[in-house]
């Protein structure tokens, strides 16, 4: 029909989301029309994207505060000031422009994927899970603090930095600080059990390579050994340290019950989930200081104690 090809941009929040889109929709055209199909990989474009900026799930008092303020809204979206989207600046035709809206076009979307799992979502990984065990509910409350702000900045700076390729336009130390902030803002009740819901499936993209790449390169995993001791023991007791009990919400949440369990038995038993963890129970450069950290949680020490003893009280900006 003459029509030229144009750009398919997914907009989903998951990894290289471009290049799962272009492989589902062309496994899909290919049943029916292989020719068209070869004619879509070579001419239509699918750039990856990623899109931040934390948005908490909708509660009733949000919505009976916009009612105090005379607008009913079944659904309202509350979020952060704080927002950023890249995209690969690879489109096969007209392109629109995103940039009047804030948008950064790059030559590669990567580097800042990789840059806000590890930093951002492992982040909150080690605020939610600490946090849980302090009987905290919030991020804001992790965050605020001082132990485990301690603990999330040591954490960025020694285990997390080292592993980040180059990022164009971004200092690392800057957007350490920046998320700092964002994670105190006290607007944004982000509850911890939303934070470590379906933790067996963000573990393994947020903290799992960075603890493999450090094992790699002789870099540090302390802090990262004691937020999978944390989850271990979440996962058995479902309590904070003071027995309050904790909403888990996790496809997993038995299995891992199960294995976490039988710590008594097996230190290691949780650490043998392999379709979480693969063969990190086989790591000698990590198990023992996982051991550690268990058996310090276990013995009834407080994890902001403990957190505490894992960090030198760095100078980090003041709460905001």
């Amino acid at each position: 029909m003459g029509i030229a090809p144009f750009t398919v941009m997914s907009c989903d929040n998951i990894q290289h989301n471009g290049d799962v889109l272009k492989a589902m929709l062309l496994s899909y055209v290919r049943l029916a029309d292989t020719d068209f199909a070869n004619w879509v990989e070579e001419n239509v474009s699918f750039p990856n994207s990623m899109v931040d900026r934390i948005t908490p799930a909708t509660t009733d008092e949000d919505k009976a505060a916009l009612v105090e303020s005379g607008i009913e809204d079944s659904w309202p979206v509350v979020c952060e000031p704080f927002d950023q989207w890249i995209i690969a600046d690879k489109f096969c035709n007209e392109r629109p422009a995103f940039e009047d809206v804030g948008a950064q076009f790059v030559d590669n979307v990567a580097p800042y994927e990789k840059l806000k799992l590890r930093m951002l979502n492992a982040g909150h990984s080690v605020l939610g899970l600490t946090g849980s065990l302090a009987g905290l509910d919030t991020i804001h409350e992790s965050v605020a603090q001082t132990e485990l702000r301690s603990l999330l900045a040591t954490f960025m700076v020694d285990e997390v930095m080292p592993t980040l390729d180059p990022v164009a336009g971004i200092d690392v130390h800057d957007y350490k600080n920046i998320l700092l902030a964002r994670f105190a803002n006290p607007y944004i009740k982000d509850s911890l059990s939303r934070i470590c819901l379906e933790s067996s499936a963000k573990i393994p993209v947020f903290l799992l390579p960075t603890i493999r790449e450090n094992l790699a390169n002789g870099g540090k995993v302390d802090i990262s050994a004691l937020i999978l001791a944390a989850w271990s023991f979440y996962s058995d007791k479902r309590t904070s340290q003071k027995g309050t009990p904790l909403v888990i919400q996790d496809q997993l949440a038995d299995e891992l019950h199960n294995a976490a369990s039988r710590y008594q038995d097996d230190a290691l038993s949780f650490l043998k989930v392999t379709s979480v963890f693969g063969d990190l129970s086989d790591e000698a450069g990590f198990t023992p200081v996982y051991q550690g950290y268990l058996s310090r949680i276990y013995s009834g020490e407080s994890i902001l104690e403990i957190a505490k003893s894992l960090t030198s009280a760095p100078n980090e900006p003041a709460l905001v």
